[in-house]
């Protein structure tokens, strides 16, 4: 059977906090005590700065995301003013050119009339 007083000296030993002999002097206990204290609070204050440092980095890009959002609306309601500038060049366009067509055949009937006058005059001369 195994003693519990075993059992808790195998337990210390093996987390690495093994009990000094039983001679040990409680002011060596007491240094042990106090030195793993102020580890244990090193430990705590080193993790809080690190769980600080985590929360202002998660802040700082909430704030660049946020900031970058902006940014494309910005962007897209540019592009979108550019799209509408060139969707009205390109009808202004559109109409000029069927202007253009529906002026060539009207200068193409006028062309051909001076040819016909020029012709007729040719002839009566």
């Amino acid at each position: 059977m195994i003693r519990p007083a075993a059992a808790v000296a195998v337990a210390l030993c093996v987390l690495g906090l093994a009990a000094q002999p039983a001679a040990a002097d409680t002011n060596s206990d007491l240094a042990q005590a106090q030195q793993r204290a102020a580890v244990i609070m090193q430990v705590r204050a080193q993790l809080g700065t690190n769980l600080a440092d985590a929360l202002a980095a998660q802040d700082q890009l909430t704030r660049s995301l946020q900031a970058n959002q902006q940014q494309q609306q910005v962007t897209q309601g540019k592009i979108d003013v550019a799209n509408a500038k060139i969707a009205d060049l390109d009808t202004g366009a559109l109409q000029e050119r069927r202007r253009r067509h529906q002026l060539q055949p009207e200068a193409r009937v006028r062309h051909q009339e001076e040819v016909r006058r020029d012709q007729s005059d040719q002839q009566s001369r």
